[in-house]
């Protein structure tokens, strides 16, 4: 059904159109020195919903916690390598904008403070040291998260403000890899086999803090 679809005159028009937002998804944003798993990134987003939300209302609320209820979809985790948005984009599909909420802090202690409730959430440990001794379960706390969990009326949620309208958390994770917050790419170095193998001694007994990836081949051999 697809086989013709390059000859379209309307689907290439659609093509020329949107090529713009259609050629980010090659983008490379930054680079990933480690696996990151689902849950990691899922974590990660919930820090990067309060980071933003420090940054835009810091000023203006008292933000207990960032974090949302977060599901990765399919490639799932993140591979050691460059960073393409759209492996952001296969992770974090779904295009909820980020909001600032008003809670109860009953509702705050059941749907966001409990560990039972599948929610990837991110507080400061001296926020939750606070919260943790003086939750006022009738007062109104501010949270930073998306729409999707906004809109559930189970959270007992009030939307306050919007970040916007076209930032989501693929788009965090792009800005946050960009940073350099996943890790730098290494320029390959050459090694010699006495030096590879002091590297893997190092390793082997806990000395040696910095990931490596050996890879390549003997280009001379020397008596």
């Amino acid at each position: 059904i697809y086989d013709n679809c390059e000859k379209d005159p309307i689907v290439n028009q659609l093509l020329e159109k949107y090529a713009d937002q259609i050629s980010i998804a090659d983008q490379v944003v930054g680079y990933n020195e480690t696996f990151r798993s689902s849950d990691y990134l899922c974590d990660k987003v919930a820090e990067l919903y309060y980071q933003a939300g420090i940054e835009t209302w810091g000023k203006q609320y008292d933000i207990a916690l960032g974090g949302a209820f977060l599901q990765a979809r399919s490639p799932y985790d993140l591979a050691v390598g460059d960073i393409k948005y759209s492996d952001l984009h296969g992770i974090f599909p779904f295009d909820n904008p980020i909001v600032l909420c008003a809670i109860s802090g009953s509702k705050l202690q059941s749907r966001f403070l409990n560990p039972a409730d599948r929610y990837h959430t991110y507080i400061p440990a001296d926020v939750y040291a606070d919260l943790s001794a003086n939750l006022d379960y009738n007062a109104t706390y501010y949270i930073v998260t998306d729409t999707y969990t906004s809109t559930y009326a189970a959270n007992g949620l009030t939307e306050v403000e919007r970040y916007d309208e076209i930032t989501f958390a693929r788009d965090l994770l792009a800005e946050y890899a960009k940073a350099g917050g996943f890790g730098e790419k290494q320029e390959a170095q050459f090694k010699t086999i006495p030096e590879l193998l002091a590297i893997c001694e190092a390793l082997a007994y806990n000395e040696e803090s910095k990931p490596y990836l050996v890879e390549g081949k003997i280009t001379s051999i020397s008596s």
